[in-house]
Formats: C-alpha cells, structure tokens, sequence
C-alpha cells in the first residue's frame, strides 16, 4: 500500500527465504534498512522512480537475513495505477544467490586468465582461436582482432618441429589427456621464440570435450 507506506501481505515463504517472519516487514524502511549498504544507495531509489512513473520493474539486491548474512534477491514489482496515480505494488522475490556466486567465481576466474603473465588462448575442438589474453598478443605480435577466428598454425607456425610432433599432441589432447612440452614458434615479425605450452581439454556438463586451454610461458632467453 504505497499511500499508506505498509506491506499490507507478505506470504509465510519469506521466512524460509530471509529468516524474517511475515509480520516483520511492516513497511519499506524495514525493507531499506536490511539492504546491503551498497545497495540502499540506489534500490530504493531506484524502485521509487519506476513506482511513481507507474511503470513495472525487476532489480537485484543483496537483503541481510535474520542470522546476519545476505542474500542476493531479484525482485520483480508490478505497478497498480489508480486515476494516474500509483496505489500498490505486486511483486514476488526470488532467492538468486547461487546463481549470482557463480557469476562472480566466473567473472574472478576471467580476470585472473585476463591478467595471467603467461600467454592465454582458447581454442574450439579444430583448433581455431575464441579467446585470448593480453600476454598472448605482447608474445606474438598480433592484435586481438588478427588472432580470434584464426588457428594457431596460421599464425606462429615455425616449421621447426615436425609434423609427428603435432599429431601425436592433438592424439593427446583430443583422447582428453593434459598435453606439456616444448616448442618452437615464431612471431609477426618473423622472429622465432621458444615456449614451454600447456594444453589442457575444457569438458562441458556431459563430460564431452568442447574447448583447449593453452598455457605459454617464453622460454627463449633460458634456452639461450
């Protein structure tokens, strides 16, 4: 009830959900007030802007439960409008957490392959490039936009090893098992370098391989 300022029904789930019992959410301030404290400077206002516009709206929050820890909550409202004015909301709210801690330990995991000192590629099953770091780019030469798309053989192919040394890698990698050597590469320049590579199969949910990971760190002056 907006013009009364009070949850006029909360339904006995949010005691599962929160810890708090229905009768506890007696108004918004008890709403704001239990918000993660980033979030209570834009939630509510957030959710006052589309209310008086009239207008629906979903949002997530981080919401401190009764054993003091939070949850993240997407809550999605539904405006009623009276005479152009808005009188109540409707929403529900969902408990997002898991899948928010996902996000986050994904996003950290991307960061860390992003930022790595060692050169970072991914490639499909046939080889051809879908990531790679800035490491990657400083190593070889080549920019982002020349390396994704294309497969490593069109771009740093030495010529030096030969061509049993790459089949019996991809029979390694394609049976699922971990691939480490050496090898010889050469950059944009022409310039050839020595690394030390890690290839590693990425398995999907059913266990079917659908990405390499390719770890390289220069070895070219401890060769020397």
């Amino acid at each position: 009830d907006i013009q009364n300022d009070k949850w006029t029904y909360v339904a006995p789930q949010i005691t599962q959900m929160t810890g708090w019992q229905p009768d506890d959410f007696t108004n918004m301030q008890f709403w704001v007030e239990h918000l993660y404290q980033d979030d209570q400077n834009w939630a509510p206002a957030f959710c006052a802007d589309f209310t008086k516009k009239g207008e629906d709206h979903e949002f997530e929050y981080r919401f401190l439960k009764s054993d003091g820890s939070f949850l993240w909550i997407r809550d999605v409202v539904s405006v009623e409008v009276k005479d152009g004015s808005p009188i109540f909301l409707r929403g529900y709210m969902l408990d997002v957490t898991q899948r928010k801690e996902v996000e986050e330990q994904l996003q950290m995991q991307s960061m860390a392959l992003f930022n790595s000192a060692n050169a970072i590629i991914i490639t499909n099953t046939k080889g051809v490039i879908e990531w790679s770091n800035p490491a990657f780019s400083q190593l070889t030469g080549y920019s982002q936009a020349e390396i994704i798309g294309k497969n490593p053989k069109e771009l740093i192919y030495s010529g030096v090893q030969k061509r049993e040394f790459y089949e019996k890698m991809w029979d390694t990698i394609l049976s699922g098992e971990h691939w480490h050597g050496e090898i010889v590469n050469r950059k944009k320049d022409g310039n050839l370098y020595s690394e030390e590579m890690s290839i590693t199969p990425v398995r999907d949910e059913n266990n079917v391989i659908k990405n390499f990971i390719a770890i390289k760190q220069d070895i070219s002056e401890r060769k020397k």
